[in-house]
């Protein structure tokens, strides 16, 4: 994907879109700064809404990395995000298409009559995002994370996936 200059606008769009991913995965900027060989000063400045901290090459490899086609996650990457339902609430709206989010449905996840998590789903041509939630409950996080498939390890055993991939 080639990154074109956007108006200011356009740019704080995608600042908004890129701190949504990175407090969804959990990131931290120095570690992302590292992996991209970014100045840690500017990916920070730039994030708390300085312009120009960095380039256009600079927003292009930060785009790919996080998996942003500008201002929402593209359709090519698999997201895994370890959160919960609030803050998929919070910054779903932000990263996911508009179309997509219009067309969600929510379908809970109940055992015995207790909410466990939920799935979000929705499909616009041949987009599809499928999201997991865990439950809201801590307490019952951890007692579900133990009875689930213990070979799957931790990360798999608890959090949300978002799955955006075009379907065939």
């Amino acid at each position: 994907m080639s990154y074109k200059k956007q108006s200011v606008n356009e740019d704080e769009q995608f600042r908004l879109a890129a701190k949504a991913i990175i407090a969804l995965r959990s990131e931290k900027l120095s570690g992302i700064a590292k992996a991209l060989q970014l100045d840690p000063g500017g990916l920070s400045g730039w994030l708390g809404g300085t312009p120009n901290r960095l380039s256009l090459e600079k927003k292009e490899i930060l785009s790919n990395y996080l998996g942003l086609e500008f201002t929402h996650i593209s359709p090519s990457v698999v997201h895994y995000w370890n959160t919960n339902i609030e803050d998929l609430s919070e910054f779903a709206p932000v990263v996911i298409n508009k179309d997509l989010l219009k067309k969600i449905t929510v379908t809970p996840i109940l055992a015995d009559t207790i909410t466990i998590g939920c799935i979000y789903h929705s499909k616009v041509g041949d987009t599809t995002l499928v999201i997991l939630c865990r439950p809201q409950n801590k307490a019952f996080n951890s007692r579900c994370a133990r009875s689930e498939d213990p070979e799957a390890g931790p990360a798999r055993r608890r959090g949300a996936r978002g799955r955006v991939q075009p379907t065939e």
